[in-house]
Protein backbone atom coordinates (compact mmCIF):
# COMPACT_ATOMS: atom_id res chain seq x y z
CA UNK A 1 0.00 0.00 0.00
CA UNK A 2 1.36 3.41 -1.01
CA UNK A 3 2.21 5.84 1.76
CA UNK A 4 0.49 9.25 1.93
CA UNK A 5 2.77 12.13 2.88
CA UNK A 6 1.09 15.06 4.58
CA UNK A 7 2.78 18.30 5.59
CA UNK A 8 1.84 20.62 8.42
CA UNK A 9 -1.38 22.42 7.65
CA UNK A 10 -4.08 24.77 8.93
CA UNK A 11 -7.66 25.54 7.85
CA UNK A 12 -7.87 28.84 9.74
CA UNK A 13 -8.10 31.91 7.48
CA UNK A 14 -5.12 34.26 7.84
CA UNK A 15 -3.11 31.92 10.05
CA UNK A 16 0.58 31.58 9.18
CA UNK A 17 3.19 29.36 10.87
CA UNK A 18 6.05 30.71 12.99
CA UNK A 19 9.69 29.64 13.33
CA UNK A 20 8.64 27.61 16.36
CA UNK A 21 6.31 25.60 14.11
CA UNK A 22 8.73 25.01 11.23
CA UNK A 23 12.28 23.80 11.00
CA UNK A 24 14.60 25.11 8.29
CA UNK A 25 13.30 23.95 4.90
CA UNK A 26 10.13 22.43 6.33
CA UNK A 27 6.80 23.13 4.57
CA UNK A 28 3.40 24.17 5.92
CA UNK A 29 0.13 24.71 4.05
CA UNK A 30 -2.84 26.96 4.83
CA UNK A 31 -5.73 25.13 3.13
CA UNK A 32 -8.21 28.01 3.63
CA UNK A 33 -5.94 30.68 2.10
CA UNK A 34 -4.28 28.28 -0.38
CA UNK A 35 -0.80 29.46 0.68
CA UNK A 36 2.40 27.46 1.11
CA UNK A 37 5.04 28.46 3.69
CA UNK A 38 8.60 27.49 4.61
CA UNK A 39 11.35 28.71 6.95
CA UNK A 40 14.99 29.65 6.43
CA UNK A 41 15.69 29.25 10.12
CA UNK A 42 15.30 32.95 10.88
CA UNK A 43 11.94 33.89 9.35
CA UNK A 44 8.92 32.19 7.82
CA UNK A 45 8.14 33.18 4.24
CA UNK A 46 5.33 32.46 1.81
CA UNK A 47 6.61 30.48 -1.16
CA UNK A 48 6.12 32.34 -4.43
CA UNK A 49 5.46 35.74 -2.83
CA UNK A 50 7.61 38.87 -2.58
CA UNK A 51 9.60 37.99 -5.70
CA UNK A 52 11.39 40.81 -7.47
CA UNK A 53 11.20 39.15 -10.89
CA UNK A 54 8.84 36.61 -12.42
CA UNK A 55 8.87 35.20 -15.96
CA UNK A 56 5.80 33.57 -17.49
CA UNK A 57 5.66 32.21 -21.03
CA UNK A 58 1.97 32.87 -21.66
CA UNK A 59 -0.27 34.66 -19.15
CA UNK A 60 -4.03 34.06 -19.22
CA UNK A 61 -6.21 35.84 -16.66
CA UNK A 62 -9.78 35.01 -15.67
CA UNK A 63 -11.96 31.93 -15.40
CA UNK A 64 -15.36 32.42 -17.08
CA UNK A 65 -14.12 35.00 -19.62
CA UNK A 66 -10.30 34.62 -19.73
CA UNK A 67 -8.03 36.89 -21.76
CA UNK A 68 -4.45 36.27 -22.83
CA UNK A 69 -1.64 38.83 -22.80
CA UNK A 70 0.86 39.07 -25.68
CA UNK A 71 4.21 37.35 -25.16
CA UNK A 72 6.31 40.27 -26.45
CA UNK A 73 6.46 44.02 -25.88
CA UNK A 74 4.96 46.56 -28.25
CA UNK A 75 6.57 49.73 -29.60
CA UNK A 76 6.72 53.15 -27.95
CA UNK A 77 3.26 54.67 -27.50
CA UNK A 78 1.25 51.54 -28.36
CA UNK A 79 -1.66 50.39 -26.19
CA UNK A 80 -3.20 47.00 -25.41
CA UNK A 81 -6.33 46.30 -27.44
CA UNK A 82 -8.76 43.40 -27.12
CA UNK A 83 -10.43 41.60 -30.01
CA UNK A 84 -13.46 40.89 -27.80
CA UNK A 85 -12.67 37.17 -27.80
CA UNK A 86 -9.98 37.03 -25.14
CA UNK A 87 -6.85 38.03 -27.07
CA UNK A 88 -4.90 41.21 -26.27
CA UNK A 89 -2.51 42.73 -28.81
CA UNK A 90 -0.34 45.82 -28.97
CA UNK A 91 -1.89 48.41 -31.31
CA UNK A 92 -1.13 52.00 -32.25
CA UNK A 93 -3.62 54.36 -30.65
CA UNK A 94 -5.94 56.01 -33.18
CA UNK A 95 -7.14 58.71 -30.79
CA UNK A 96 -4.72 61.25 -32.24
CA UNK A 97 -5.51 63.70 -29.44
CA UNK A 98 -8.83 64.54 -31.04
CA UNK A 99 -11.40 66.55 -29.10
CA UNK A 100 -15.05 65.57 -28.72
CA UNK A 101 -17.58 68.20 -29.81
CA UNK A 102 -21.19 68.05 -28.58
CA UNK A 103 -23.84 68.61 -31.26
CA UNK A 104 -27.62 68.41 -31.19
CA UNK A 105 -29.94 67.85 -34.15
CA UNK A 106 -33.71 68.22 -34.26
CA UNK A 107 -36.24 66.71 -36.70
CA UNK A 108 -40.04 66.75 -36.92
CA UNK A 109 -41.64 63.59 -38.27
CA UNK A 110 -43.80 63.77 -41.38
CA UNK A 111 -45.71 60.95 -43.09
CA UNK A 112 -44.89 58.50 -40.27
CA UNK A 113 -41.16 58.68 -40.93
CA UNK A 114 -38.78 55.93 -39.91
CA UNK A 115 -35.58 57.26 -41.46
CA UNK A 116 -34.04 60.63 -40.62
CA UNK A 117 -31.09 62.13 -42.49
CA UNK A 118 -29.95 65.18 -44.44
CA UNK A 119 -30.44 68.60 -42.83
CA UNK A 120 -32.42 69.06 -39.63
CA UNK A 121 -34.97 71.80 -39.04
CA UNK A 122 -32.16 74.22 -38.15
CA UNK A 123 -30.39 73.54 -41.48
CA UNK A 124 -27.58 71.54 -39.87
CA UNK A 125 -26.10 68.71 -41.92
CA UNK A 126 -26.80 65.57 -39.90
CA UNK A 127 -23.75 63.40 -39.09
CA UNK A 128 -22.43 61.51 -36.08
CA UNK A 129 -19.77 59.11 -34.86
CA UNK A 130 -21.16 55.59 -34.46
CA UNK A 131 -21.83 54.59 -30.83
CA UNK A 132 -21.42 58.21 -29.70
CA UNK A 133 -24.99 59.46 -29.84
CA UNK A 134 -28.25 59.52 -27.90
CA UNK A 135 -31.64 59.56 -29.62
CA UNK A 136 -34.82 60.98 -28.07
CA UNK A 137 -38.41 60.68 -29.32
CA UNK A 138 -40.62 63.41 -27.85
CA UNK A 139 -38.07 63.75 -25.04
CA UNK A 140 -37.92 60.01 -24.23
CA UNK A 141 -34.53 58.32 -24.59
CA UNK A 142 -34.60 55.51 -27.16
CA UNK A 143 -32.65 52.23 -26.96
CA UNK A 144 -29.98 51.68 -29.60
CA UNK A 145 -30.49 48.58 -31.78
CA UNK A 146 -33.96 48.15 -30.25
CA UNK A 147 -35.88 51.36 -30.91
CA UNK A 148 -33.54 52.63 -33.64
CA UNK A 149 -30.55 51.67 -35.76
CA UNK A 150 -27.56 53.98 -36.33
CA UNK A 151 -24.53 52.62 -38.14
CA UNK A 152 -23.72 54.70 -41.25
CA UNK A 153 -22.86 58.10 -39.58
CA UNK A 154 -25.41 60.08 -41.66
CA UNK A 155 -28.88 58.67 -40.86
CA UNK A 156 -30.87 56.87 -38.17
CA UNK A 157 -33.72 54.40 -38.72
CA UNK A 158 -36.54 53.80 -36.25
CA UNK A 159 -37.67 50.18 -36.02
CA UNK A 160 -41.30 51.38 -35.81
CA UNK A 161 -42.86 54.31 -37.70
CA UNK A 162 -43.00 57.60 -35.80
CA UNK A 163 -46.23 59.60 -35.69
CA UNK A 164 -46.71 62.77 -37.70
CA UNK A 165 -45.42 65.73 -35.70
CA UNK A 166 -43.22 63.65 -33.41
CA UNK A 167 -40.02 65.42 -32.39
CA UNK A 168 -36.79 63.50 -32.87
CA UNK A 169 -33.69 64.85 -31.13
CA UNK A 170 -30.21 63.43 -31.67
CA UNK A 171 -27.31 64.36 -29.39
CA UNK A 172 -23.86 63.32 -30.52
CA UNK A 173 -20.21 63.65 -29.59
CA UNK A 174 -18.15 64.06 -32.72
CA UNK A 175 -14.36 63.84 -32.80
CA UNK A 176 -12.55 66.94 -34.02
CA UNK A 177 -9.13 66.14 -35.42
CA UNK A 178 -7.79 69.70 -35.52
CA UNK A 179 -8.69 71.79 -32.51
CA UNK A 180 -7.12 75.08 -31.45
CA UNK A 181 -6.92 75.67 -27.71
CA UNK A 182 -8.61 78.94 -26.77
CA UNK A 183 -5.64 79.61 -24.48
CA UNK A 184 -3.08 79.13 -27.25
CA UNK A 185 -0.69 82.05 -27.78
CA UNK A 186 0.38 82.92 -31.32
CA UNK A 187 4.09 83.38 -31.81
CA UNK A 188 5.54 86.53 -33.32
CA UNK A 189 4.83 87.12 -37.03
CA UNK A 190 2.33 84.22 -37.18
CA UNK A 191 -0.14 84.47 -40.06
CA UNK A 192 -3.53 82.78 -39.95
CA UNK A 193 -4.32 83.52 -43.60
CA UNK A 194 -3.41 80.95 -46.27
CA UNK A 195 -2.19 83.75 -48.54
CA UNK A 196 1.57 84.26 -48.21
CA UNK A 197 1.43 87.97 -49.07
CA UNK A 198 1.11 90.60 -46.39
CA UNK A 199 -2.40 91.86 -45.66
CA UNK A 200 -2.64 95.52 -44.60
CA UNK A 201 -5.42 95.98 -42.08
CA UNK A 202 -4.94 99.72 -41.56
CA UNK A 203 -2.27 102.40 -41.96
CA UNK A 204 -1.60 106.02 -40.94
CA UNK A 205 1.04 108.68 -41.23
CA UNK A 206 3.48 108.59 -38.33
CA UNK A 207 3.49 112.44 -38.20
CA UNK A 208 -0.10 112.29 -37.05
CA UNK A 209 0.91 110.76 -33.74
CA UNK A 210 1.72 113.34 -31.05
CA UNK A 211 3.95 111.98 -28.30
CA UNK A 212 4.10 113.69 -24.88
CA UNK A 213 7.25 115.54 -23.86
CA UNK A 214 9.16 113.19 -21.60
CA UNK A 215 12.57 113.32 -19.96
CA UNK A 216 14.75 110.85 -18.16
CA UNK A 217 15.05 111.58 -14.46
Amino acid sequence: MASVVKIKRSSVQGKAPTTSNLETGELALNLRDQKLFSSNGSVVFEIGSNTTSSHIGTLTVGNSTPFTFPTSDGTNGQVLQTDGSGTLTWETSTGGGGTAQFKEYSFVSANNQQSFSGTDRFNQDFSYDVNKLSVFLNGILQLANTDYLASNTTSIFFTSPTANGDEVTVQSFETIGNFVDVNAVLTSNTKLAANTSEIVVDSWDSTCIALPNTSYK
